[in-house]
């Protein structure tokens, strides 16, 4: 089982990403919209979904991240 924290601006969003992440094979085990919230939790977390760009950030200053960003068009 991969367990996931989500990090995300919006409850919305939060929730989008909640449901499409719990599958078999994962299990969304904690979210927020802080970034540093995730660090408690950090022995129970195998993945962290960062929705926003600027949030990847302060994400990244704490733990090694491994960024899938959209290609943009120039």
């Amino acid at each position: 089982m991969i367990r996931v924290f989500v990090i995300a601006p919006t409850p919305m969003t939060r929730a989008g990403l909640q449901t499409m992440l719990t599958t078999a094979d994962m299990q969304v085990v904690g979210e927020s919209a802080e970034p540093a919230s995730f660090v408690a939790a950090m022995p129970d977390i195998d993945v962290i979904v960062v929705a926003e760009e600027k949030i990847l950030e302060d994400v990244a200053r704490a733990v090694p991240v491994y960024a899938l960003l959209p290609v943009r068009a120039t």
